[in-house]
Formats: C-alpha cells, sequence, structure tokens
C-alpha cells in the first residue's frame, strides 16, 4: 500500500488536480519517503496521467485509459488505477465530500435570475447523480470528455448566455467557449489564463454575490451614459441657439463628470 501511495503521489504531484490534492495529503500524513524521480509527464485530459519513474513506465488514471493501453479491468466506481509497465498494481477509490454551502448557494443563484444550474462532469452517472440529488441540481451530463463539455456548451449557448466554472486542465476548453468562465482560486495555470474571470476565494458560494454587483455595475454604467448623452445633448442644442454661454458648457461637462463618478460610487455599497 504505501509503494502504491508513494508512486501515486510521485506522478500525480506534478498536477493540482481534487485526486492530487487527496493524495499528497494521504501521503503526508503517512510521513512517506516523496524522492521518486519522474520524467516524460503528461496530463491527459479526461483520462489520467502518465510519467516514467524510476525507469519504469508508469500510467494512473480512470477505467478509460487503462482501456485505451490495453489494461483489462472490472470497473469500478470513482476509481484511479495504478499502472506499471503494463501491469496493474493496484487502485484508490476516492469518496466525494460536498460542500456545505453548496445548497444554500444554488437557492442564491435563482433569488439572482440565473434560470438553471447544471452538472457537467467526466465522472459515471451514478457517482453524479447521487451527488446532483444532495445538492438540488436537476439537469446533469456525466461520463464526459473535456470535448464533450465543450460541444454541451456550445448547445446550451443556443438557449441562453452560459456562465462556466472549472479549475483543470480539462476544463480549460469548455471556459474558454462559454459567454463567461469563471476559474477556481487554486485552479491550472492554464484553465486561470483562458477564464474571463478567476474565484480568488476559491469559494462557489461568492459567485451569487458577484453576479448580483455586476447586474447593479451594468445598470449604473448604463445610467451614467444615457444620463451624459442627454445633458451634453441639451447644452448642445441650447448652445446652437444661442442660449447656453461657454461657462455654461464647461460647468456642465464638469458637473456631468462629477456626478457620473459619485453615481459610480454605489457599487461599492452592493452587499
Amino acid at each position: 500500500e504505501k509503494e502504491f501511495l508513494q508512486y501515486a503521489n510521485a506522478i500525480e504531484r506534478n498536477s493540482n488536480h481534487p485526486i492530487s490534492t487527496a493524495i499528497a495529503q494521504k501521503v503526508e500524513n503517512l510521513n512517506l519517503n516523496n524522492s521518486y524521480s519522474v520524467e516524460d509527464f503528461k496530463e491527459l485530459a479526461g483520462y489520467g496521467v502518465s510519467a516514467k519513474i524510476n525507469d519504469k513506465n508508469v500510467i494512473f488514471g480512470n477505467s478509460k485509459l487503462l482501456k485505451q493501453n490495453g489494461v483489462k479491468i472490472e470497473e469500478e466506481k470513482n476509481t484511479n488505477y495504478l499502472v506499471i509497465d503494463g501491469s496493474l498494481v493496484g487502485n484508490v477509490t476516492f469518496k466525494e465530500e460536498i460542500r456545505p454551502y453548496l445548497e444554500k448557494t444554488l437557492e442564491k443563484l435563482k433569488k439572482v435570475n440565473v434560470k438553471e444550474v447544471i452538472m457537467l462532469t467526466g465522472d459515471n452517472n451514478e457517482n453524479a447523480n447521487k451527488i446532483a440529488k444532495q445538492i438540488g441540481i436537476s439537469k446533469i451530463y456525466a461520463e464526459l470528455l473535456p470535448q464533450e463539455k465543450q460541444k454541451r456548451v456550445k448547445e446550451l449557448k443556443q438557449i441562453g448566455k452560459v456562465i462556466f466554472i472549472g479549475d483543470g486542465i480539462n476544463d480549460s476548453p469548455v471556459l474558454a467557449e462559454a459567454n463567461f468562465g469563471i476559474s477556481m482560486g487554486e485552479g491550472t495555470e492554464i484553465a486561470n489564463s483562458v477564464a474571463d474571470g478567476i474565484l480568488i476565494s476559491n469559494n462557489i458560494a461568492t459567485l451569487p454575490e458577484i453576479i448580483k454587483i455586476a447586474k447593479k455595475t451594468m445598470g449604473i454604467i448604463k445610467f451614467n451614459i444615457f444620463f451624459s448623452l442627454v445633458v451634453k445633448a441639451v447644452i448642445l442644442t441650447l448652445g446652437v441657439l444661442g442660449f447656453a454661454p461657454i461657462w455654461l458648457a464647461v460647468v456642465a461637462d464638469t458637473g456631468v463628470s462629477l456626478l457620473t463618478i459619485l453615481n459610480s460610487m454605489r457599487v461599492l455599497h452592493s452587499s
């Protein structure tokens, strides 16, 4: 078991996937040696990882990755397998822990007029349905590869605007495809680079408040533009008719700028 964890940690430590974090925590708790040399590391989006460790060819990933490499298994739920030089040496099963604030977050999203929350996941159908039921998501698409997630988002964009939240290298194509992609603060570098926004706090519970502030900000911007154009149009018309001296035009221009700045400061009190 210890040797299995050492190999799994060695190959996964170059990734910041939640699986990698879980294995690293387990290895740390057991005070295991983490000095294995890793070469030719590759992250295979939607499948797992591969590398050469101590001159051995190692892959660590899901059943799809094993099938690609000709390794036969009896498929298990939420399981990652370790294969060394073509031989299956062990597997590890992960238990999902749902963040306690998610259910309330979904309720708050509805209050800021988010029409529907949909889960797109590479996880198996049974596990995805179980989690979706626990937190109150009615629509899920499971067992998706990155390109399949991207295809789903394209389809959803035909219905309305799509915000997508993801954190890993698997999510980068979808983050780029969505109308607005949000990467979690601890997401991969590539996910952060293609996202339109980053949740620095790594806390999805802040999303409803972010949407609320964004809507209020857009409302203020639209009002400021409309107000500025109306005032300038009135002053310009009065000027053409000879009723507005130069000093009034200057005062109006400065006054409009000051008023729009003061109006913009209302966004600071959005919460």
